[in-house]
């Protein structure tokens, strides 16, 4: 059985420090680096990183916010 594969290759992961998870999907990674630029000067004042791109496959090896050890990784909820 082949599965189908997934049309979004580019996320946006809010860090452990911001709760994790996805904040977007993308198509190119230049798409989800211009969204990461938008997205990381909105009201934070800290030097977490906000949010980083990461590929589909990556994500879903990342750890639970609960289990990063460091709050400025990107993190899953």
């Amino acid at each position: 059985m082949a599965t189908a594969e997934k049309p979004y290759p580019y996320y946006l992961v809010r860090t452990a420090f911001h709760g994790g998870g996805v904040v977007s999907r993308h198509w190119s990674r230049e798409g989800a680096e211009a969204a990461r630029r938008r997205y990381n000067g909105k009201g934070c004042t800290c030097v977490c990183g906000c949010c980083v791109v990461v590929g589909q496959s990556d994500y879903e090896g990342l750890p639970y916010v609960d289990q990063q050890p460091s709050p400025f990784e990107a993190a899953r909820r």
